[in-house]
């Protein structure tokens, strides 16, 4: 049985209603985003519901000393954590291997005030990348360097990558580093 609306009201009807979706669907994906950055979605919420959390970075042209930024409002895992933003053509490197590195080493750490507890605090601690030329790079056993988390982070990566590793108290120096 007919409307009574004209084919203009009809239209008009449909174009509302279908902006009211368009716009709920928005609000919600929005919202979804929102709660996932902000850690109160849960960890298993489809990536493609959330935009992606702060994140440490290394950039700049490889082969020269990376800029290395660590976010405040990202605290660390407490587990080994290995990116290659970089990844090289090389050789699969395992453990026993001599590898040659020139790296950046920060202490990294879950802020101690207690008003802050969702930030962290960072330092770089030594840089091969200060030294004078032609003293730039670090030889390594894999596997001897007394880091558990570096052997760990190195074996299975390619020669020539830049890597991220995130290594927890446990596998480096000690809780306090």
């Amino acid at each position: 049985r007919p409307s009574g609306k004209t084919a203009a009201q009809a239209r008009k009807q449909r174009w509302f209603a279908i902006s009211g979706s368009v716009i709920a669907v928005l609000a919600i994906a929005y919202g979804v985003t929102y709660f996932q950055g902000h850690n109160f979605l849960p960890e298993s919420t489809p990536g493609w519901l959330s935009r992606p959390g702060p994140q440490i970075t290394a950039t700049g042209d490889f082969g020269k000393a990376p800029k290395v930024s660590i976010p405040k409002d990202l605290v660390p895992s407490g587990k080994l954590e290995v990116d290659a933003p970089i990844k090289g053509d090389g050789r699969k490197i395992a453990n026993g291997d001599t590898v040659v590195l020139k790296f950046a080493f920060h202490q990294w750490a879950k802020s101690t005030d207690e008003e802050k507890p969702n930030e962290s605090t960072s330092k770089e601690l030594n840089s091969t990348w200060k030294q004078p030329a032609g003293q730039q790079t670090g030889q390594f056993v894999v596997g001897k360097t007394q880091l558990t988390g570096l052997d760990k982070g190195l074996v299975g990566q390619t020669a020539g990558s830049r890597l991220i590793i995130e290594i927890p108290p446990g596998d480096g120096f000690g809780k306090g580093q």
